[in-house]
């Protein structure tokens, strides 16, 4: 880990899967097209060359497979060269519910 990690993988409360979903990142400063390369119902790790500061508020469009795309909003809360780590704010329960039933298929499939 280095000196931008703030978030203690250790403090997860909800389960991680491993994915490789389009994304694109909104924030005041950028806009990234990306990759999610893992996903929970708490966050995700946005694969991308670049990266936001610790604390920026921004918005993220998920593309799951056979759905219209979830859009998100979350904090970066850790940031390094391979991309950055987002805490989804409050979700409303339309994309809540998706997200649980992608994550949760993903597990069974596994």
């Amino acid at each position: 880990m280095n000196s931008t990690t703030t978030s203690d993988p250790e403090r997860r409360h909800a389960p991680r899967v491993a994915v490789y979903l389009a994304a694109t990142y909104r924030s005041s400063s950028r806009v990234v097209d990306a990759h999610v390369v893992n996903l929970s119902q708490s966050g995700l790790f946005l694969k991308c060359s670049e990266s936001d500061k610790i604390g920026t508020r921004a918005d993220i469009e998920l593309v799951l497979p056979n759905r219209d795309p979830l859009r998100l909003s979350g904090t970066v809360v850790w940031s390094d060269v391979s991309g950055m780590g987002i805490q989804f704010g409050n979700l409303d329960r339309t994309d809540r519910m998706a997200l649980a039933n992608f994550i949760m298929g993903h597990i069974a499939r596994d």
